[in-house]
């Protein structure tokens, strides 16, 4: 590469690894431990685009060159305005799939900046902090020729390649940079742009969010090697497309310094920039749930990705369909919408609105999967609406049923072993249903609210009673059946009990008691020995 002659700079261009230090910035020292090759940066932090005003960018960047030295210094030719001066005649860009295009106009610095963040959805502070770290235009005194400049003299047609080269767009390391992509408002609208191509084609490029990547730690791959990283979200991945190298331990070590010969420089600036100048890299978009929980798709529909502002379509999710639910953001309109866990998990900005969403329908095994009629005609239960359908159970019609679930009355809906098999959320009340022999069937317990422990209390008369019928031990927080079958005639040593709000109880057993089991059995299926 092409060394600047100045004591203090080496170029870092978009996928540059050596390293900048600009000479006289107010930059602090960033807290490098806290650097995570994976999540380098949010998705929701990197595509703000209304991170700062217009106001605001500009303030900023007055603040980082409180007096430019571009009007003291020698070679008019080879000096350019300080950033927090420099205007520029736009040129006139196209809306695609990824920009919404531009105007031309005269504009300043700030002015592009924050233009180019609406037009393409691009946080802002992304853009200044990529202008430092491809040439520390934010932070420079005396922007100037970065290799001409030791022999820049009037009249020799110098070009200063910080503005020039701005964002280090179409600047490889290993050719030199793209004449198509000269200047400052090309600069940051292509590279602008470019990253909002890594969002819509994540799996175009080298370095893929969700999965293992394997990134160099320096262009000199066969003595420094790669590095096998898991990369959690587009933003970071994008970050490495732009730039494919990791910084090693050497390298963060030495902030703001230089490490060793296979330490690489431009994301380690990058997260050391933004941390510093506007704090945490990572989103406070997303709030833990005080009870993360399992919730039911009323129907079919997509997750929503808040920062795109549409739908993910590429998976649907299906009507039924259960989501354990973690996190949760407010979306502009104010809408709750609720952050799976996986997605979570995997730092995904995917989520479902609260109000396509109903409380878990929890199908539990029959105590006695059998033979049931029809008392009468009996409209069939929807289980998520628990509203009644449109479809009406002929009194008489016999079905073989094998799973139940509790409607908000407390009261049991069973569905047949051919629903159950196709996965249908319909239900018919149990007290609509009775034995093929004409008896009523007698009521499941009801099932306890899983966050509350339950409490048993000691049977007036622990004693030995008999089974009636062939039945499972039950849990009754959950539903679950336990696996050992009961026979009739069995004879169980009962200690103590758990009485339910229906005036039922189900007896818990010496053994169980002891072992502290949250097991027990219906009093209807029982009898006195």
């Amino acid at each position: 590469m092409k060394k600047l002659p100045r004591a203090l700079i080496l170029p870092v261009l978009c996928v540059s690894f050596a390293l900048f230090i600009q000479g006289g910035s107010n930059v602090e020292a960033a807290d490098l431990s806290k650097f995570n090759p994976g999540r380098i940066i949010d998705d929701a932090v990197f595509y703000n685009k209304d991170a700062m005003t217009v106001t605001q960018i500009q303030s900023f960047l007055n603040s980082k060159v409180p007096v430019c030295e571009t009007d003291t210094r020698p070679y008019p030719e080879a000096k350019a305005p300080c950033l927090k001066n420099y205007r520029e005649t736009t040129k006139a860009k196209s809306a695609d799939a990824y920009c919404n295009g531009y105007s031309v106009v005269n504009q300043s610095a700030a002015e592009i900046i924050y233009g180019v963040a609406q037009s393409c959805g691009v946080n802002p502070q992304v853009i200044i902090v990529t202008l430092q770290k491809e040439q520390g235009l934010v932070t420079d005194v005396w922007p100037r020729d970065g290799w001409l400049a030791w022999n820049c003299q009037p009249g020799n047609g110098c070009v200063n390649f910080q503005y020039r080269s701005a964002m280090g767009y179409g600047c490889p390391d290993t050719a030199a940079c793209d004449s198509a992509y000269y200047g400052f408002f090309n600069q940051v609208y292509n590279a602008a742009r470019q990253f909002k191509r890594y969002r819509a084609l994540p799996t175009s490029y080298n370095f893929v969010a969700g999965r293992y990547n394997n990134i160099p730690w320096h262009p000199d791959t066969a003595s420094c090697g790669y590095s096998s990283v898991y990369i959690e979200n587009q933003a970071t991945a994008g970050l490495y497309n732009y730039t494919p190298y990791r910084p090693n331990q050497a390298a963060l070590n030495a902030y703001p310094g230089t490490g060793d010969y296979c330490s690489s420089y431009g994301n380690r600036n990058f997260y050391a920039f933004f941390t510093d100048w506007f704090g945490s890299a990572h989103s406070t978009m997303w709030h833990p749930m005080v009870e993360p929980r399992i919730m039911t798709m009323k129907e079919n529909g997509f997750k929503y990705d808040p920062l795109a502002e549409g739908y993910d379509t590429s998976l649907e999710l299906q009507r039924g369909q259960a989501i354990a639910f973690s996190s949760k953001t407010t979306l502009k309109d104010g809408t709750t919408c609720l952050r799976s866990s996986y997605d979570t998990q995997n730092n995904f900005n995917l989520c479902v609105a609260l109000d396509a969403l109903t409380e878990q329908v929890m199908w539990h095994p029959m105590v006695i999967p059998r033979k049931l009629v029809a008392s009468k005609d009996a409209f069939l239960i929807d289980a998520i609406s628990q509203e009644q359908t449109e479809t009406i159970l002929k009194q008489g019609t016999e079905r073989f049923y094998t799973s139940k679930t509790s409607l908000k009355n407390g009261e049991a809906c069973v569905r047949d072993n051919e629903q159950e098999k196709n996965g249908e959320m319909t239900c018919v009340a149990l007290s609509d249903l009775q034995d093929v022999n004409g008896t009523t069937v007698p009521s499941p317990p009801p099932m306890l609210d899983p966050t509350i422990s339950p409490t048993w209390t000691n049977m007036v008369l622990p004693r030995e009673l008999v089974m009636t019928v062939k039945a499972n031990k039950i849990n009754p927080i959950n539903g679950v059946l336990d696996g050992l079958i009961l026979t009739v005639g069995q004879s169980i040593k009962f200690k103590t009990k758990l009485d339910f709000s229906d005036g039922t109880a189900c007896l818990r057993s010496e053994y169980d008691t002891i072992n502290n089991n949250n097991l027990c059995v219906k009093m209807d299926y029982l009898r006195e020995k």
